[in-house]
């Protein structure tokens, strides 16, 4: 991008990438429903870093090849939700599944893998993929302005399914739900290269 070379320095001009292709894929991923389609993975998960629960720094990629992420983003009224996932964290971790709370309240991401610091922009990252067949959003603004949203993501970094909680009746409150759809994507092999690495 040599005409932007004396405006935004390389990570401004990466942003900028990164925004575009988040924006762009947005509108495809009115698609994700809360059911997997088995073996056919095409949206790579937007990259951050996390906090586990030792207060330890990671990334989202460091799960690549490792776990599957159930990437949840609450409100305040979501409470009994997160107490429900921390509950279950030992049992998720059998399946091979991490869920990751992002939130900026500590008290509601205590004792669970969480983002807090720079959480609002993984938030405003993610609600770009919110976009639904019956919700496309409203065309004069970029937001969706979500209150609660779910994302499966795949141990190879792709996004898989979806939950809305303003619309879809998906199920994932019931542990047994999430989990035979972890179970599937445990059965799949490698399909695809990792994402790319500058989707962050």
């Amino acid at each position: 991008m040599p005409g932007f070379a004396d405006v935004l320095d390389e990570q401004a001009r990466w942003d900028v990438i990164n925004f575009l292709r988040t924006f762009s894929e947005g509108f495809q991923a009115r698609l994700l429903s809360p059911e997997i389609v088995p073996d056919h993975p095409w949206l790579g998960a937007p990259n951050f870093f996390l906090e586990d629960e030792n207060g330890a720094e990671r990334e989202l990629k460091d799960f690549r090849e490792q776990s599957n992420v159930l990437l949840v983003f609450p409100e305040k009224s979501d409470a009994m939700r997160v107490k429900q996932l921390r509950l279950e964290q030992k049992r998720f971790r059998k399946e091979r599944l991490w869920a990751i709370i992002v939130s900026p309240d500590a008290k509601l991401a205590a004792g669970v893998p969480n983002v807090r610091r720079g959480a609002q922009e993984v938030r405003e990252s993610y609600d770009l993929l919110s976009r639904s067949t019956t919700n496309r959003g409203d065309p004069t603004r970029l937001e969706m302005g979500r209150h609660s949203m779910e994302f499966l993501i795949d141990r190879f970094g792709y996004i898989r399914a979806r939950c809305l909680q303003e619309e879809d009746e998906c199920g994932w409150q019931n542990s047994d739900e999430l989990i035979s759809q972890v179970r599937v994507l445990n059965r799949e092999s490698k399909i695809l290269p990792p994402p790319a690495q500058h989707v962050h």
